[in-house]
């Protein structure tokens, strides 16, 4: 891909994240739903899908998306930032989720924002992201012997 390419949808993608881990109201509960124990909201999910309390595509939306969330971006900084490595990627993966719940939980406080506060959306969000990240390195190595090919 060009570099322009890269850098627009690089754009485009920062500004939706931020529509959507801040700026589009989520159920308001009248109270910060909140969760520091990690796999505590996975576990239940689990349970509920086993105990059919809870219907498949709500956990698919909730523990999938939250994977997807951070995908575009952990698979888009590689191709902007050449130069991140392995050890970069990863403290990028753990900060970056820390600091959407973190904001999440300001935005709460502030009485901005109804989002839930989750360790275990963390969790997810860093699995997305080191996908992506190895899935750039993938797609680079391949479009790097492509070229010494011809």
């Amino acid at each position: 891909m060009k570099a322009i390419t890269i850098r627009i949808l690089f754009i485009i993608y920062i500004i939706l994240l931020a529509a959507v881990v801040w700026l589009i109201p989520a159920p308001n509960f009248g109270y910060l739903p909140f969760n520091f124990i990690p796999f505590k909201t996975i576990g239940n999910y689990v349970v509920s899908l086993v105990n059919g309390a809870i219907p498949v595509s709500v956990i698919v939306k909730n523990l999938a998306g939250n994977v997807l969330l951070l995908f575009p971006l952990g698979f888009l900084l590689p191709l902007q930032f050449r130069k991140l490595s392995v050890q970069g990627m990863i403290l990028l993966g753990i900060m970056i989720p820390i600091f959407i719940e973190g904001e999440q939980f300001v935005l709460y406080l502030l009485h901005l924002g109804t989002r839930s506060v989750d360790i275990d959306d963390v969790i997810l969000n860093f699995i997305g992201f080191i996908l992506g990240f190895f899935l750039a390195k993938e797609f680079l190595k391949k479009r790097h012997h492509q070229t010494f090919k011809t």
